[in-house]
């Protein structure tokens, strides 16, 4: 595996490791992000360097695909083969299969999450997907290249969250779903998707007054600072939430079991002859009544 959404790391029989020196692992990540597809040599200094790369950059590029050739050895070989870096075209291609770089199965797993109509396998798809993330992508890199695809990148997280939430939700199971979109709050203040689904977590988790706190909270918010009202998505689940819309629903009891109970071995009424002994043993009484004596049995 190969990660970018955090550190660049690559996984090597020993563990986890650092992909280098920081341009060394910008190198490997501008290649990764189109694993499987040729970068051009041009492409790769623009992401790497900017619009002002140094003197003779395309032979310390070379140098830098020869370190990253060597990082990668230590990686197993997997299905499709060993990982290499391979020159294709005027460019430099990395061949690994996409499953074993974490942002393309983070989004092959999105994708097929969006397929999927029952809520629990799609649920399942989105928490694996969210749970590839490990902070911010790229951490420990700069550059205007960096900025731009991080930026991209938070917002596919930000959508997988809410949509993992939003199933969760469906399902009748959004407690892990609450943490991770409270902390994504507290980053995205403005982001009403993020706003919108934590109120509906919040009410159903019995906090509807902290729903409602949030809602003031993020108008408040957006008209300081952006001039703006709630969209129609936020409002609409404000309306839910003042009509009760949102309150926790009981869960429904278990049905009652669908089959008779097994016959009893014993049961009253059912032992004439102890019934007929114990008649016979009653004591006479007046008026020819029998009054019992107590009997006891050890028998079951």
């Amino acid at each position: 595996m190969l990660r970018l959404l955090g550190p660049v790391e690559i996984r090597a029989e020993s563990g986890w490791l650092a992909a280098g020196s920081p341009r060394q692992r910008l190198v490997l990540a501008a290649l990764a992000v189109d694993a499987g597809r040729t970068v051009s040599v041009d492409a790769l200094v623009d992401r790497v360097w900017g619009p002002e790369p140094p003197p003779n950059v395309r032979r310390t590029v070379h140098s830098y695909i020869a370190r990253a050739r060597r990082a990668l050895e230590r990686m197993p070989a997997g299905a499709g083969g060993p990982v290499r870096v391979v020159n294709a075209g005027g460019g430099y291609r990395l061949d690994i299969d996409p499953e074993r770089v974490d942002l393309h199965r983070f989004r092959r797993l999105v994708g097929q999450a969006r397929a999927m109509v029952a809520a629990a396998p799609r649920g399942a798809a989105l928490r694996e997907a969210v749970g590839l993330w490990r902070g911010d992508p790229l951490i420990g890199l700069d550059g205007s290249w960096v900025e731009r695809v991080r930026r991209s990148w938070r917002h596919e997280w930000v959508s997988a969250v809410v949509a993992w939430a939003e199933t969760e939700l469906a399902v009748g199971d959004p407690g892990d779903a609450r943490g991770v979109v409270t902390d994504l709050v507290a980053e995205f203040p403005l982001d009403e998707s993020l706003a919108g689904v934590l109120m509906k977590l919040l009410a159903a988790g019995g906090r509807k007054a902290e729903a409602l706190e949030h809602y003031t909270a993020i108008r408040d918010r957006l008209a300081d600072e952006l001039g703006i009202d709630p969209g129609p998505e936020l409002r609409a689940v404000h309306r839910a939430l003042l009509r009760g819309e949102l309150d926790p629903r009981p869960r429904p009891a278990p049905p009652p079991p669908a089959q008779l109970p097994s016959d009893l071995a014993t049961f009253t009424g059912h032992r004439p002859a102890d019934l007929a002994a114990l008649l016979t043993s009653a004591e006479p009484g007046p008026a020819g009544r029998r009054w019992p004596r107590v009997a006891t049995s050890s028998t079951p």
